[in-house]
């Protein structure tokens, strides 16, 4: 049996040890999190995506200098998935004056090497608009139709990802 002051030190130890336990799994989590968003902005439709949107005259005049880009919700992996030969990413950005969500859907090119853009889709928040601003008519996979209430923008407040700065 053990003495009130040596079960108090295995007390001590265990609980001290489960909270070392579960700030590893916490800090793991975050690190993989982090690693999968490097990997994403990586992949090619994902840069291209922003060089057709910072070309865009329409677009960026909806969303206004500078622009802010967040993360790939990678909970959501019915409209946010990678897989052996399509690609659609949902990236939050907005600017000084509206923000919304850029969808970028690509196809793997022939030799299946690479994906191709296929179609990106800026959806505004406060214009209420989707722009197509690149559709080179090969997107095969099916188009969802969401509304607002579903939308990350609308769900989040505005000082996450979709950050409206108003004068």
């Amino acid at each position: 049996m053990l003495s009130n002051g040596k079960y108090f030190t295995v007390t001590n130890i265990a609980g001290g040890g489960a909270c070392i336990l579960i700030c590893q799994l916490i800090y793991t989590h975050i690190y993989v999190q982090k690693k999968i968003q490097t990997k994403i902005r990586e992949f090619s439709h994902y840069r291209g995506a922003f060089t057709v949107l910072s070309k865009h005259r329409k677009a960026m005049d909806f969303l206004g200098l500078p622009l802010t880009v967040g993360e790939v919700d990678l909970v959501d992996r019915k409209r946010n998935y990678i897989d052996g030969r399509m690609s659609q990413l949902r990236i939050p950005i907005c600017g000084e004056r509206d923000g919304g969500i850029m969808v970028v859907r690509a196809e793997r090119d022939e030799d299946g090497e690479d994906f191709e853009t296929a179609q990106i889709e800026l959806e505004l928040d406060e214009a209420g608009h989707n722009i197509v601003i690149y559709d080179n008519g090969r997107w095969s996979g099916s188009l969802v139709l969401l509304d607002n209430s579903t939308d990350i923008c609308s769900i989040l407040p505005s000082n996450q990802f979709c950050c409206h700065f108003k004068s």
